[in-house]
């Protein structure tokens, strides 16, 4: 007999509570064996449970990660108003860094490496570092043009707020 897509649903969160209890595959195929065996299922048909429930898990875990990553982004954004009002550009670059960190810019860099004179070709987050290095040592004018053509929504952004940023710095 078919099970209704209720009962699916009620099997699914139960092998979903044991996956999260850090169940192996043995041990679930063998408790729904002991403790549900009016399921009458296969091995097969438990694994195809497990991916279902995993599926429900990630997206959850999505979610949950999607909102912490707005929280901090938000809360950087804050410092970072704060320390450009205060004008302490130091802190300014220490936060702008670790939102690009955040968001994943830094992938294969290693801040150790950065090359101080920058190429044509030079990935924007290290231009930008190196950018703002500059400017804190007093050393680098505040309109560097940075060719490079954004490709989603969050790079526009940062690039629209990078190319017209007022000097607060009190660098002439």
């Amino acid at each position: 007999m078919k099970a209704t897509k209720a009962e699916l649903e009620y099997r699914i969160t139960i092998v979903l509570g044991l996956i999260a209890q850090r169940y192996t595959r043995k041990q679930i195929i063998h408790f729904i064996q002991t403790e549900h065996e009016d399921w009458n299922i296969s091995d097969g048909m438990i694994d195809i449970y497990c991916s279902k429930a995993r599926d429900i898990m990630y997206d959850k875990m999505d979610r949950e990660r999607d909102a912490i990553l707005a929280e901090a982004i938000n809360d950087l954004e804050n410092l970072y108003k704060q320390a450009i009002k205060e004008k302490k550009l130091s802190e300014a670059r220490k936060i702008t860094i670790e939102k690009t960190k955040l968001y994943d810019l830094y992938k294969g860099i290693n801040s150790k490496t950065i090359n101080p004179k920058p190429k044509e070709n030079t990935k924007v987050t290290e231009r930008v570092t190196l950018m703002m290095e500059k400017i804190e040592q007093g050393k680098e004018e505040h309109t560097q043009t940075i060719t490079y053509q954004p490709q989603s929504e969050f790079h526009k952004k940062t690039m629209k707020e990078i190319t017209t940023k007022p000097n607060t710095s009190g660098v002439e």
